[in-house]
């Protein structure tokens, strides 16, 4: 358990240009390039964690969407929540051709 006076509260919420929810979308947390943390987005979309006060990089991946990544500071937040807002872009029209053998 982290102390009191360190401990802070990241809520995320995963939506998508429209604002539709993501579910199970892949969330990991790194503190100077090393995993803190890793695990998935609920089913409206949010994911919560409590980390030490510091500097880190969220990371987002979903199957058929660009990867979001943002560094987050939970130093500044004076509640002890630091509340973030992803929003994924799609890969746009992807045309998937074959040709005959």
């Amino acid at each position: 358990m982290l102390p009191a006076q360190t401990a802070r509260l990241v809520q995320l919420e995963v939506t998508d240009q429209s604002g539709a929810r993501f579910p199970d979308a892949k969330v990991s947390l790194f503190d100077k390039g090393e995993l803190v943390a890793r695990g998935s987005t609920d089913s409206l979309g949010h994911y919560e964690i409590v980390l030490a006060a510091g500097d880190y990089v969220l990371r987002i991946e979903k199957l058929a969407f660009l990867p979001f990544e943002e560094s987050i500071s939970t130093t500044k937040c004076e509640s002890g929540v630091e509340r973030v807002a992803a929003t994924l872009e799609g890969y746009g029209d992807l045309m998937i051709t074959s040709e005959p053998n």
